[in-house]
């Protein structure tokens, strides 16, 4: 592998600080707290579980298990858009990801005019299509955001 090849323990280490209290454990039921309490003997651990993933190309399953929650805002119960969505993720799986939402960033910053959240969609395609690329068959949703509109 060359240097860029790999995720460096630096990326993990940084990823872990960076991580929010207070959340919520996904399905695994591993808090943010517990990642970041443990760090010190858990950083080895995940920088090799994220090299692992990077080189083999997928997250485990665990990792891209959710629970919603819809909480309904006032007014009309049967329009979409009056529901707060409460998403329950693994804190591990949010690791990894961050560390490829920043190696992305770095990549198309300055190249490309759009944020976070284009650059959460590029890597969803990127994904989806080193997917299909090795015959594996990946799952894709679309959406559609509405802008608030001005008066």
């Amino acid at each position: 592998m060359t240097q860029g090849d790999y995720i460096l323990k630096e990326e993990v280490e940084k990823a872990v600080t960076r991580m929010k209290k207070n959340k919520s454990p996904g399905v695994d039921e591993i808090t943010s707290e517990m990642i970041k309490d443990g760090r010190h003997c858990l950083t080895d651990y995940f920088h090799h579980l994220c090299n692992l993933i990077w080189k083999e190309g997928k997250m485990p399953k665990e990792w891209t298990k959710s629970v919603l929650i819809t909480i309904p805002k006032k007014g009309n119960a049967t329009e979409c858009s009056n529901y707060h969505i409460i998403t329950f993720l693994s804190h591990i799986g949010k690791l990894m990801m961050t560390i490829l939402t920043r190696r992305l960033q770095g990549q198309v910053e300055g190249r490309l005019a759009f944020g976070k959240t284009g650059v959460q969609i590029l890597a969803l395609r990127l994904i989806a299509e080193m997917a299909k690329r090795k015959g594996l068959q990946s799952t894709t949703a679309s959406w559609t955001s509405k802008k608030p509109s001005t008066p």
